[in-house]
């Protein structure tokens, strides 16, 4: 294995496909040998973007490359993620899921014990985990070096009820929820991170906007530690935004735009503070690197329990009309 490629299938080849196919297709331990997608509209606009994939046999049913690779990328709908998964490691392959990697507390729970009993490596693409800016947030908060944490507060807006209408996404059946359980992933997880756990109790509103998913969710949560939260998922508003306050006994961190500005003074002053650029193929290279190398993943599956206990606990919570739920 050390001396061969790792053969990868790609499942579902839509839109954020491309991330990865660009981060494998630039690593020489990598060869991608099959696409699946049920749709032959996804798979010609994908090779017009990737044209080295031009060759590649592409197939409609992902069952039929699960003896023929070492390791799948799945970009599917979201409600199909726990079967395809749970299939890929039948057959002792690496996954590389996009999130949320499932949509109930029970699937996240079976995908990882089956993962931890067939010793594979299954990584969820949460790439802010590889952003340098949210390493340094993550890193401050548990250092602390802003001292006791007492405040997290996070907005991310975007055109989501606009841009996916029509689509999968906005299908319960496919998505599993609407923009919690989609770009709200990312929320919840850098949540967890960077509070160091899941809290004991939210509140929660959420609004579908004329659709049959959540667009919009205010979120409020509290930890025993008496750190408190509030995060806004507003999926009908442009353009895309996402800022990120966190606040501690002896400073705060400001995230916007891509930079990050500390303060920690009582009367300021506010200071820049230097982070590398972000590289989003580097979820994709840490998987490869897992594989091959033995290194530690950045997102590995168990992430996953967390963040489904915690959007469970928000859509009960809403549908109680904000009364608090235990994560």
């Amino acid at each position: 294995m050390a001396d061969q490629k790792l053969r990868v299938a790609f499942i579902g080849c839509g839109g954020i496909a491309g991330r990865h196919a660009k981060a494998l297709l630039g690593d020489s331990r990598v060869e991608i040998t099959h696409l699946v997608d049920p749709s032959t509209e996804s798979l010609t606009r994908f090779r017009e973007r990737f044209p080295d994939l031009a060759d590649v046999p592409e197939l409609s049913d992902y069952r039929g490359v699960l003896d023929a690779v070492d390791g799948v990328v799945i970009q599917s709908p979201h409600t199909f993620h726990h079967e395809q998964i749970m299939t890929a490691l039948d057959h002792k392959l690496h996954v590389l899921c996009e999130k949320p990697l499932a949509c109930t507390v029970a699937h996240a729970k079976e995908i990882v014990e089956k993962t931890r009993r067939t010793r594979r490596k299954v990584q969820i693409a949460y790439q802010r985990r590889t952003w340098p800016a949210l390493q340094t947030i993550a890193e401050y908060a548990k250092s602390g070096r802003l001292g006791r944490r007492q405040f997290i507060s996070a907005v991310l807006s975007q055109a989501w009820l606009q841009q996916q209408k029509g689509t999968w996404r906005q299908r319960p059946h496919l998505s599993g929820g609407g923009e919690l359980n989609d770009s709200g992933s990312h929320i919840m997880d850098c949540l967890i991170w960077f509070a160091g756990g899941l809290p004991e109790e939210v509140t929660a509103y959420d609004h579908a906007r004329g659709t049959k998913v959540d667009i919009d969710t205010t979120i409020n949560a509290k930890w025993k530690s008496g750190m408190l939260a509030s995060i806004a998922i507003v999926g009908s508003a442009w353009p895309f935004s996402e800022r990120w306050i966190v606040s501690g006994s002896k400073g705060t961190l400001v995230f916007e735009g891509g930079k990050i500005r500390l303060v920690d003074q009582p009367h300021g002053p506010w200071q820049d503070v230097e982070v590398p650029p972000r590289d989003d193929g580097l979820i994709s290279r840490n998987w490869v690197d897992a594989i091959r190398n033995g290194a530690q993943l950045v997102s590995p599956a168990r992430s996953a329990i967390g963040v489904t206990q915690i959007t469970e606990a928000i859509w009960k919570s809403a549908a109680k009309g904000g009364k608090p739920v235990k994560p």
